[in-house]
């Protein structure tokens, strides 16, 4: 697992897997889990992409093996995706999925990362 630092300096872990994951030209699948998970949640998820698709999961603030932080509010964490796309190059996803719908596409289109049009999808509940 790798890691990045968010703009307030939390550390961020996350992992970079599957298809084309080096080619950082290409839109990526962000799998972001939900509170009082961590990116574990999403591996079922994560390993039936991955063949076809470059997969990014990532443990929030205070999740996972990531670093626990003054702020946890929508900003901070939205700032903790957009952390984790720029430390691998990406500019663009092509879907981002939460099973609380708490990161919300326009936000982090707000903040230059380009989310495709083609497929947006929140997966509601546990898996």
């Amino acid at each position: 697992m790798a890691s990045t630092r968010a703009p307030d300096g939390t550390e961020i872990a996350y992992t970079s897997t599957g298809e084309n994951a080096s080619d950082t030209a290409g839109a990526a699948v962000i799998l972001v889990h939900g509170i009082t998970e961590s990116s574990a949640t999403w591996d079922p998820i994560a390993e039936r992409l991955a063949p076809r698709r470059h997969v990014v999961t990532l443990d929030l603030r205070g999740h996972g093996r990531s670093g626990t932080a003054d702020r946890y509010d929508l900003e901070a964490m939205v700032g903790d995706v957009i952390a984790v796309a720029s430390d691998l190059g990406l500019d663009r996803l092509s879907d981002a999925y939460h099973d609380c719908a708490l990161v919300r596409l326009e936000r982090l289109e707000s903040r230059q990362l380009r989310v495709e049009q083609t497929q947006r999808h929140v997966v509601a509940g546990p898996l």
